[in-house]
């Protein structure tokens, strides 16, 4: 008996040394994939072949820089934008640095301790930036900061739509979701029953005949068309009218901002 115990642990052991090795060289493998992509962005950075080739500028070697179409210079503060985004006159900082992040080609980076009023000036920066174009892409680490800058321009009449997870969204910005935008809209109520025809469809597929089953899918694959015809049109009127869309910065890969310029 003492024998078939020791023999059995043993076992166990070389189970467990092989699960290991299995384990480490998977692991092993995993960073040396991750360590390829991030040497590939590296790469891509410095070469200028990003998606936004002045990132090169962030790299201590430099990078291949193409040639900047400077914009005619922009005015960073309008008295309506003053009056609707400033409680009190702003200082000589916060105008500087909204004439930098509007008169900055690439990238412009806003410091300060708490309280200094960086956010406001990011609300003001955005604000004055929607005078001049149609729509503003709003990001942020978090979805608290996200919420606070969406925030101030909802109370402001800015049409914002939050990309990201619903249940961590603020109870203020909840409404303002994808998910609920599009649950509101003026269509989803004749999606939403086609979706339940399709299900109920299927569900009986199997008790009906041979012949009964190909009329069956002919009408699901009209339903199914009709269907993805009003997704898409929903889809596209949320985007379209949205003045600010906002998200983390994770939240730019959701599968709803794929293909959004």
């Amino acid at each position: 008996m003492a024998e078939k115990t020791g023999s059995n642990k043993k076992d166990a052991e070389k189970a467990i040394n092989a699960f290991v090795d299995v384990v480490s060289e998977s692991l092993a493998n995993g960073d040396k994939i991750q360590i390829e992509r991030r040497m590939r962005a590296r790469s891509a950075i410095l070469e200028g072949r990003c998606a936004n080739p002045l990132l090169g500028l962030l790299i201590e070697e430099g990078g291949i820089l193409p040639d900047i179409q400077r914009v005619t210079k922009l005015k960073p503060l309008t008295s309506f934008v003053k009056e609707k985004i400033f409680r009190h006159e702003p200082t000589p900082k916060q105008t500087e640095a909204i004439d930098v992040a509007l008169n900055t080609p690439d990238i412009a980076l806003v410091q300060g301790p708490p309280g200094t009023g960086k956010t406001t000036t990011l609300v003001e920066a955005i604000y004055e930036t929607l005078h001049r174009e149609p729509q503003v892409l709003v990001c942020a680490q978090s979805n608290t900061a996200v919420d606070w800058i969406c925030e101030k321009l909802v109370d402001r009449g800015v049409n914002v739509l939050r990309i990201g997870n619903p249940t961590r969204v603020n109870d203020k910005m909840l409404s303002f979701t994808y998910e609920r935008r599009f649950e509101s809209h003026p269509d989803y109520p004749e999606l939403w029953s086609i979706r339940k025809a399709i299900r109920d469809i299927q569900s009986n597929m199997r008790k009906k005949s041979r012949e009964e089953r190909d009329t069956i899918r002919n009408r699901l694959s009209r339903l199914k068309f009709r269907a993805t015809e009003l997704e898409v049109k929903i889809d596209t009127e949320l985007f379209d009218e949205a003045r600010v869309v906002a998200c983390t910065l994770v939240g730019s890969a959701n599968r709803v901002m794929m293909n959004r310029h």
